[in-house]
């Protein structure tokens, strides 16, 4: 646990909808720089949305939170689902592991593969054609065209 002691003038991110709209935190973030971070449940993490204030500023919102800033250490957050729900708290890192884990795959490596080993076969033609004769490559080179004008350049 961190020593307490908290500047109330220092800068923390929150949104509009806690400041200007009274929003109960859902989301409390001390990250690992030291920053802080307060979150209503319904805000986006939109650059319009988004606002600096001084921890004080936060305080006169929701002086409840308080005691909770006590207990989040860096790297931790805290989060509750309603403003009479006990705070859970959890470390920041397990959610960017998962975020790791869910990652999309490309939809476009078998594609882009394919068009490597063709363009890479096409490199290789000169050589074909100096070993096989001109008739080869002439072929090949009608067959890469039909291939990269009709399948590749529509996608």
């Amino acid at each position: 646990m961190l020593e307490f002691s908290l500047d109330l003038n220092v800068a923390v991110f929150t949104t509009k909808n806690v400041i200007e709209n009274k929003m109960t935190i859902t989301r409390i973030s001390h990250d690992k720089d030291g920053a802080w971070q307060f979150f209503d449940e319904l805000s986006t993490n939109s650059p319009t949305n988004a606002m600096v204030v001084s921890l004080n500023e936060i305080l006169e919102v929701e002086p409840t939170i308080l005691s909770v800033l006590s207990k989040i250490d860096e790297d931790f957050y805290a989060i509750r689902y309603d403003k009479n729900d006990d705070w859970e708290i959890r470390r920041q890192e397990l959610e960017e592991e998962v975020s790791e884990l869910t990652e999309v795959p490309d939809p476009f490596l078998k594609l882009k593969i394919i068009t490597g080993l063709i363009t890479l076969l096409y490199c290789f033609v000169p050589v074909l054609q100096h070993k096989i004769g001109d008739d080869f490559s002439d072929q090949f080179n009608d067959y890469y065209i039909f291939f990269f004008h009709q399948v590749y350049i529509p996608l």
